[in-house]
This record gives structure tokens, sequence and C-alpha cells, in this order.
């Protein structure tokens, strides 16, 4: 049997979430050389300067940056066994300080050599995410972590704001599992692209028919909660029809803009 390579080796190590968190917390609290404060670490700046840059509506009452940990039930003791919607949290909300932190407190928190001090964590929380097929996004409140889906970012390019909003706050970690959620925001998706899906459905598209179908039997578009088609769906099932939703929106999203393209090569065609 030949012997694997370091790089066959690495493509099957899979990251778990106690591995994950731990990576975090070892690049946190790594001591860093600095002019202003000497020797610190990430963790002990957040508590020292940084706590207060973290808006008012994400730690509300909290005293200091532990209390807000606890809130967020995010253990860094390594007492209880962490989930990768753990992990999530706390990668959340380191963005949400790095992204909230000004340049006149991110220039002494810097080494001799201009290194600012949370590179180290911020590159391990983006590899993770990388590893794991998740990305950060901006969303209304800050940043957050979604799925990595390409279909999806093209969606919300070409989308206004809200409906971009929406079709990314569907692929939130948090919301896998969360029916009542992905309900609603199907909802408000389907009502911000009705005039689309309606168009789409009178060319006679088939995969529109069946967004239709769903919208109109799974409470979507029509309040049908008691709905056989409903109640007699495992959850999983009902899940995997809500994906399929989503998935067709985005289908239609992207083919109505594909049609207004096709017109203008249409017309450039004519032309010559």
């Amino acid at each position: 049997m030949p012997r694997k390579s370091i790089y066959d080796i690495i493509a099957q190590v899979r990251i778990t979430p106690d591995k994950a968190l731990q990576r975090i917390l070892l690049r946190l609290k790594q001591e860093y050389d600095t002019d202003a404060f000497g020797y610190i670490t990430p963790l002990e700046a957040i508590d020292h300067c940084l706590f207060k840059v973290i808006p008012v509506e994400v730690r509300r009452t909290c005293f200091d940056f532990s209390d807000l940990l606890k809130d967020l039930d995010i253990d860094i003791d390594g007492y209880q066994d962490p989930t990768f919607g753990t992990v999530f949290n706390l990668v959340e909300l380191l963005f949400c300080i790095i992204v909230n932190t000004p340049d006149s407190i991110r220039s002494t928190l810097s080494t001799h050599d201009r290194k600012f001090i949370f590179n180290d964590v911020m590159e391990c929380a983006n590899q993770i995410l990388v590893e794991t097929g998740h990305e950060v996004i901006d969303s209304k409140d800050g940043p957050i972590v979604v799925t990595a889906d390409t279909a999806r970012d093209l969606a919300c390019e070409i989308s206004d704001k809200d409906t971009g909003i929406n079709l990314l706050e569907y692929t939130h970690y948090s919301n896998k599992g969360n029916l009542k959620a992905k309900c609603s925001i199907l909802q408000s998706l389907y009502k911000q692209n009705e005039p689309t899906i309606k168009l789409l459905h009178k060319s006679g598209d088939p995969l529109v028919d069946d967004l239709d179908f769903i919208a109109n039997n799974l409470n979507i578009r029509h309040n049908n909660k008691k709905n056989p088609s409903i109640t007699s769906l495992t959850t999983k099932e009902l899940e995997d029809l809500y994906d399929l939703a989503y998935e067709l929106i985005i289908y239609a999203i992207t083919k109505q803009n594909l049609q207004t393209h096709h017109k203008d090569v249409k017309q450039l065609k004519a032309s010559k």
C-alpha cells in the first residue's frame, strides 16, 4: 500500500466543533508584545478596551465580555461540549468586535512590526468557515455566519436590499431545523418576488409551477397550517420542501435577470 502524502492526509481530516473552538481560543489567549500595552492577549484586549465597541444592541446590560459570553452560551473554559453553533456564535461576536474597532484603537493593539493582534485569530476563524462551508456576510444587524452559496450570492447581487437580506438570513446556521423561521422568511421572499414569479409562471416554466404548488400548499402564500399536505409530512420532509422552495425562488430571480440580458443580446443581434 503506497504511503499517503501529508496533502492526502490533510484532505481527509475533518474539523470538529471541539477542535475549532480550541484553535480559536488558543489564538485569543496568545500573548503579543504591543507598544501601548506591552504583552497582552486578544482576550485581555477585549476586556481592557474593546468591550464598549460592541454595539449596545448586542452587549445590552452585560457587565463585561465574560458576562456576554454566558448570555450567548459560549463556554471558553471547556466545561461543555461545544457545537458548531457555539463556534459560529463566537466567530460572529469576534467579527462584530473587529468591524466596530476604530483605527485609533486598532493602532494601539498592534505589535512592533504593525501587526494587529487579532489577525491570527481571524485568519483561523476564516479557515474554519471555509472548511465547514460557511462564510461571514453583512446583515442589517451586523456580521453573521451563513452557508456559502454561489447561486444565492448572485441572486442577492441582482435583487433589492430587502430581498437580499432575506436570502442571506434564510441560510443562517441557526435556521437549520427552525421551520417557523424558514417559513416566515419564505413568505417574505415570495411576496417580494411575486410579480417575477407570476410572469415566469405564465411562460409555462415547470419549475416555477413547482414553486407555486409548494407556496400554495405549505403555508407560504396562503395560511394553510392545517392542510393535510403539511400535517402528513415529517419535520424533515417539510424542511426539505421549504429548502426546495428557497432554491426555486433563487432560480426565478436569476432566470428573470438572464431573460432581461437575453433581450439585450437579441437586440444586439438584430442590429448586426
